[in-house]
C-alpha cells in the first residue's frame, strides 16, 4: 500500500508507506474532518502492516514517537530525484523574471513561504540585489493568504510572481535559470524540490529543519527557518560569494545523483522479500 492506508481485511502480508507525520505535527489550517478521517485511516493501516516504509530517518522518528510504531517495524526508503528536460519550445521560459530566487511547492503553512517573502524583502533593499525577483511556483495552499499579506506589507507586488502549475519542461527551465533555489519549509517527509534544483545545477539554501539536512547533506547552505534576517544573510552570502556558489553547484549535482528511482525500487524490493521470507 503506497500511501498511508490499508484495507480492513488485507488477506495477505501488508506493507504500508507512511510518508510523514505532518498530519499530527503540522495540522494547522487543515480541514478538521479530513484530518480526523486521515488519522483514523493511518492508525488502521499501522495495525494491519507487517512493515511500515517511510521516506527519511527524520520521518521514521516522528512516526515512532507520534504514532507509537515500534522501530523494528519501520524501514526507511529514500526517494529518487527526477531529472526533467527542457523542451526547445520552453527554452525561453522564465527569462522575463531574471535574475530571480525560486521556490516550488504549495503555499501550505508548514512550507513557511511567508518567511521567505520577509527575507526577500530584506535582500532587495540592498542595491546589488534590487533588481531580483522571487518566483513561487506551485498551487495555493492553506498558508497562501499569509504569503499575500507579507507581499503587500513589504510592497513587493511587482517583484513576487506566481506562475501557477507548470509543465515538467517549464519547471526545468525555471530551475536551470534560477540564481538560487530557496527551501524554507519546516516539515518534510523527504524534500524533493531542492534535490531537483541541485540536479539542474542550481545552488540551494534551505531550512535547518526536519529531514532537510539529512537529505541535502553538505551540498546546501542552511538557515534558521524562523529568522528572516538569518535567511537573508545566507541567501546574500551564496549570491555574493562566486567561489562558494560554484562549489555548491558541483556538490549539489553529486548529491542529487545519489538519489535515483532505481535505487529506491531496489530498496522497496528488499522490503518485499523480507516480509515474504518472514511469512514462509
Amino acid at each position: 500500500m503506497p500511501a498511508n492506508s490499508a484495507p480492513l481485511f488485507p488477506g495477505c502480508p501488508c506493507i504500508v508507506t507512511i510518508h510523514d507525520a505532518h498530519f499530527i505535527t503540522h495540522a494547522e489550517n487543515r480541514d478538521r474532518i479530513g484530518m480526523a478521517y486521515f488519522r483514523i485511516a493511518v492508525r488502521i493501516a499501522i495495525s494491519k502492516a507487517s512493515i511500515i516504509i517511510t521516506d527519511s530517518m527524520d520521518a521514521a522518528l516522528k512516526i515512532e514517537a507520534h504514532l507509537h510504531v515500534l522501530p523494528e517495524s519501520l524501514r526507511v526508503v529514500y526517494l529518487g530525484a527526477t531529472q526533467r528536460k527542457v523542451l526547445e519550445t520552453d527554452r525561453d521560459f522564465g527569462d522575463e523574471y531574471s535574475p530571480y530566487l525560486l521556490f516550488t511547492g504549495a503555499t501550505e503553512p508548514h512550507k513557511n513561504v511567508h518567511t521567505l517573502v520577509e527575507a526577500f524583502a530584506l535582500l532587495v533593499k540592498k542595491p546589488a540585489f534590487s533588481d531580483f525577483k522571487l518566483i513561487i511556483a506551485g498551487v495555493p495552499g492553506g498558508g497562501h493568504q499569509r504569503v499575500l499579506d507579507a507581499i503587500s506589507r513589504n510592497h513587493l507586488e511587482d517583484k513576487v510572481f506566481f506562475p501557477g502549475f507548470l509543465s515538467d519542461s517549464e519547471l526545468s527551465a525555471l530551475y536551470e535559470k534560477a540564481a538560487l533555489f530557496v527551501f524554507p519549509s519546516k516539515a518534510e517527509g523527504f524534500g524533493l524540490p531542492p534535490l531537483e534544483a541541485m540536479g539542474h545545477g542550481t545552488p540551494v539554501a534551505a531550512a535547518d529543519a526536519s529531514c532537510i539536512p539529512e537529505i541535502l547533506g553538505d551540498a546546501a547552505e542552511y538557515f534558521d527557518p524562523d529568522d528572516p534576517k538569518n535567511m537573508e544573510q545566507v541567501i546574500h552570502g551564496i549570491l555574493e560569494n562566486t567561489e562558494n556558489r560554484a562549489s555548491k553547484v558541483e556538490a549539489g549535482k553529486a548529491r542529487a545523483a545519489e538519489f535515483s528511482w532505481e535505487r529506491c525500487a531496489h530498496s522497496m524490493l528488499d522490503v518485499y522479500r523480507e516480509v515474504l521470507n518472514a511469512e514462509r
